[in-house]
């Protein structure tokens, strides 16, 4: 099968942090370079020619021609926002490539490993040249935006560094194993891409006025920080600052200012109450969590939607998902209830969160999932497999008693006394059947066994599984799942 190495080279107004699709929805193509098979590189200057070349043009039309880049989510991306819908199936991407062999995903990083020649010194000047002719200029650049009429010297080796990365990338495709990149990996991954590509809907109305709400409750944490340490400390996310005065006001000296460290001191009881009110302050403004809410605002496409979250195989090590942008896998777990959260979010839409809620930091920190929500006219339906690393670990090591555990879990109770298996279940409700379900007294089901995580928690700290909370719950989830797959101390930590 024919392959068409291609990377592109591209102008836009909005920066790439902001994500592929962001970034992409006015990106302008610059520099197409490209080669077939072991041919020749060539570089299209879309600049020069708007003319797309017909050895290019029909390699692109092809369904046969395999398409190959380097992250190619941004050039796949990039080439569909300018009129090219090319279908997932042809794409080879030589990064997602690299990322299921625990490689790093540099192309540089690449090179090195696995011995392509490359030279430091041009691969250096060859970034200098992407921020030169790739973003608008500084404020205080006479040329607001550099070109091949304003900077011809610097387009040139701008034309010959984009060919350059078309014979490094190429190279690289050939040095990669494929054990981890096939068949299934392969549709797994362009499953992953259709899922970025469809992203989800964002509330950007919360989104904003929380980022409000942020920046009013930085303000008062700042004043009030200010009025305790007698304008030593301006804001308390001023960190250095901050340890200084622990030092010369209360002769405390501490490592850090980690969660876990505060929390520790605000624990004593012999603190003073100004020490201890400066502390809360400091955790409040730190809260990190919130700034997920200006990464929202910013990565939104002009339809609503935030794409592009998930880096296949980006756990190399593990080959797990890892996030990107808002990072959906890495929210922080709420602190309030759902019905406070509900009136936080309200209250925040009005601008008002500050005559309801005492702690700010913690309701925007609480309220960050409410920002996925459903289209107009939609539901949004959550799915999980429930406990499935427990499972997955209990069938890896053999346990034969603990998975009987969990088939007792999913049985659950019919109307008439009679038990039905989780097996049973899903059939019925795939068939359509109704399945008349016996409830407890909260209207939960009734089940044969016990939740895994709650038995943990009861088995560990000698109480009835009935009697483990949801916060405990938790607690046993982190035994099972640190334990079975080597977790650090992080786990326990967090």
């Amino acid at each position: 099968m024919t392959t068409l190495y291609l990377d592109l080279e591209t102008f836009a107004d909005v920066p790439i942090a902001n994500g592929t699709h962001a970034y992409a929805e006015g990106a302008e193509i610059l520099l197409f370079a490209y080669a077939l098979d072991d041919g020749p590189v060539h570089v299209w200057d879309c600049t020069r020619d708007p003319l797309v070349p017909d050895p290019l043009a029909d390699a692109l039309d092809d369904p046969a021609v395999m398409l190959c880049a380097h992250n190619s989510h941004f050039d796949r991306t990039v080439l569909w926002h300018a009129g090219y819908r090319l279908p997932l199936p042809r794409w080879h991407d030589t990064m997602v490539k690299a990322l299921a062999h625990s490689l790093p995903g540099s192309l540089g990083d690449l090179c090195d490993i696995l011995k392509v020649p490359t030279d430091k010194a041009k691969d250096k000047a060859g970034r200098q040249l992407m921020h030169l002719f790739c973003k608008p200029r500084p404020a205080t650049s006479k040329v607001r935006r550099a070109t091949r009429d304003t900077h011809p010297t610097e387009w040139s080796t701008f034309v010959e560094y984009a060919r350059l990365d078309v014979e490094a990338m190429r190279a690289v495709d050939k040095k990669l194993p494929d054990w981890n990149y096939q068949g299934n990996e392969i549709a797994l991954w362009h499953l992953d891409q259709a899922i970025n590509d469809r992203g989800v809907m964002v509330d950007t109305d919360l989104a904003h006025a929380a980022i409000r709400a942020v920046e009013r409750a930085q303000k008062v944490l700042a004043h009030r920080t200010n009025e305790l340490t007698d304008g030593a400390v301006q804001a308390a996310t001023q960190r250095d600052a901050m340890l200084r005065h622990l030092v010369a006001a209360y002769g405390i000296d501490l490592p850090d200012l980690q969660q876990s460290t505060l929390e520790r001191r605000i624990a004593d009881p012999d603190l003073p109450a100004e020490l201890r009110e400066l502390l809360a302050i400091r955790l409040q403004a730190s809260t990190t969590s919130t700034s997920k809410y200006k990464t929202l605002a910013k990565a939104v496409s002009s339809d609503g939607r935030l794409r592009g979250t998930l880096q296949f195989n980006g756990a190399s090590r593990t080959g797990r998902w890892a996030g990107r942008l808002f990072q959906p896998q890495n929210l922080p777990r709420p602190v309030l209830k759902q019905a406070a959260i509900d009136r936080g979010i309200d209250a925040l839409k009005a601008d008002c969160e500050d005559l309801i809620f005492d702690n700010v930091m913690e309701l925007t920190s609480s309220a960050i999932r409410g920002c996925i929500v459903a289209p107009k006219d939609k539901k949004l339906v959550v799915a999980d497999l429930s406990n499935i690393e427990g499972r997955v670990l209990a069938w890896l090591a053999g346990e034969e008693w603990k998975l009987q555990a969990f088939a007792d879990f999913d049985t659950v109770q019919l109307e008439g006394g009679d038990w039905i298996t989780g097996t049973e279940l899903v059939a019925a409700y795939l068939d359509r059947r109704p399945v008349p379900l016996a409830l407890d007294a909260k209207g939960e089901p009734i089940r044969k066994g016990h939740d895994l995580y709650k038995l943990a928690y009861a088995k560990s700290f000698g109480i009835q599984p009935e009697a483990v909370s949801k916060d405990n719950r938790q607690v046993g989830k982190v035994q099972e799942l640190a334990l079975g797959y080597e977790g650090g101390v992080g786990a326990f930590l967090t």
